[in-house]
């Protein structure tokens, strides 16, 4: 379910990405025109109409967004490779996260046109919902992680107790048996009561 969850929102990042290429050509063409306007608005300043041209070539350059583009498409398809290999990837999947919201601030900060922001801040939206559903994950796991831990000292402790009624138990040594178990209760506030009960059905709830 999570995964489908995942695909659905980079499926939107990729339709996004994909409208962002009619502005493109558009965005060069106004950049274009506004800075030969700038200069036509100032008749007594020559300039030499060649290094213009060159000099908006490269600042065009600069805008280009291209390689980002690719990179994120990349990126996109990478989470999606990583979350076919199945479980434990949590850290992986966060990392190329992190590696598409780098190439979608790039993208943002080189749009220069007011619909390509729009489509920019609608993937950093999607990103957002991927990340915030992958660290509600992470936590999950850890307080499963914590739970199996808790359970696990607890049983291992239980087991130990079982043990040490096996054997020739007398009065002398329920204090011993006390001060050893005891601190089980620790890794679990219930354990005290599970071994009271224990003792119990052994009439020797008293001794604790």
């Amino acid at each position: 379910a999570l995964q489908s969850k995942f695909c659905e929102k980079l499926d939107n990042i990729a339709r996004l990405l994909e409208s962002i290429a009619p502005y493109e050509q558009e965005r060069v063409q106004k950049i274009r025109q506004r800075i030969v306007e700038g200069l036509q608005s100032i008749p007594e300043v020559e300039y030499d109409r060649n290094r213009l041209e060159q000099e908006m070539i490269y600042y065009i350059e600069k805008l280009d967004i291209s390689e980002e583009k690719q990179r994120l498409s990349n990126h996109l398809a990478y989470f999606r490779q990583t979350m076919d290999e199945g479980h434990g990837q949590g850290k992986k999947l966060g990392f190329i996260a992190q590696e598409m919201g780098r190439e979608i601030n790039t993208l943002g900060s080189k749009a220069n046109e007011a619909n390509m922001q729009i489509l920019v801040v609608k993937m950093k939206d999607e990103l957002e919902k991927i990340i915030t559903e992958m660290e509600e994950e992470m936590e999950k796991m850890d307080r499963i992680m914590e739970i199996e831990t808790e359970a696990t000292m607890i049983a291992e402790g239980l087991t130990d107790f079982v043990d040490f009624i096996d054997k020739d138990m007398t009065a002398d040594n329920y204090v011993a048996a006390k001060a050893s178990y005891g601190n089980i209760d620790d890794a679990g506030k219930g354990t005290m009561g599970v071994i009271s009960l224990i003792l119990g059905l052994f009439g020797m709830a008293s001794a604790f």
